[in-house]
């Protein structure tokens, strides 16, 4: 494989598909809204350990009032020569009713390719499940699993992830996200070795994420 390739898979993997959860929860009936995610996996660099900066861009629609379209731009993979994009859809299982909470289902695929005179390119599959719960107007708390499918070599990735909504202005919601990433995997050491690693295991991943609403027809 080529290795512009496998770095820039292996940050996507690592990452765990598309950054935050985008969105938490699916979006009302034929509205639209343009999509951001910031953050990655803590490293040590100059004495110093802070989040990889990988850098997605993407756009939602609401198709139905219960499915929502998306797809994002992997802006990162650009500077190892990569064309990386997932597109996908959220759909809500259960409506949030008293202490119920309101569970979202995403599913979405990843392709990368090399942009050379011979190109390879790399297919996941990619799944998350999460529960919210409103704690204002427009304000969300939610937790949930990812589950990252690498088909070259067959390989599983599992993250828990805890994370927040809330609005920073009236067509605009951010996100702070935390997530142990892979972690069913052993990080002690190779390319997926982790600064934040828990018992050897996976590694810690801090993201924000921004979500502009643009209305509907």
């Amino acid at each position: 494989m080529n290795t512009r390739l496998f770095l820039s898979a292996a940050a996507a993997i690592c990452i765990a598909g598309c950054g935050v959860t985008q969105p938490v929860r699916v979006l009302d009936d034929h509205t639209s809204a343009i999509t951001a995610s910031l953050g990655g996996p803590v490293i040590p660099a100059a004495g110093i350990t802070f989040p990889v900066p990988y850098l997605n861009a993407g756009f939602a629609y609401g198709i139905t009032p219960d499915i929502t379209a998306a797809a994002n731009v992997h802006i990162t993979a650009l500077l190892f020569s990569d064309i990386g994009f997932d597109v996908g859809a959220a759909a809500r299982l259960l409506s949030e009713h008293g202490p119920v909470p309101e569970i979202t289902m995403k599913l979405q695929g990843l392709y990368f390719t090399t942009l050379n005179p011979d190109p390879q390119s790399l297919f996941l599959a990619h799944a998350s499940v999460n529960a919210s719960y409103r704690i204002g107007a427009r304000s969300l708390v939610y937790t949930g699993t990812e589950h990252t499918l690498q088909f070259h070599g067959a390989e599983y990735f599992f993250a828990p992830f805890l994370g927040m909504q809330f609005p920073l202005s009236g067509v605009m919601d951010a996100q702070g996200e935390i997530k142990w990433l892979a972690a069913n995997h052993f990080t002690g050491h190779g390319v997926f070795e982790g600064a934040g690693s828990v018992n050897e295991h996976g590694n810690i991943g801090l993201y924000f994420g921004v979500l502009c609403h643009l209305g509907g027809r």
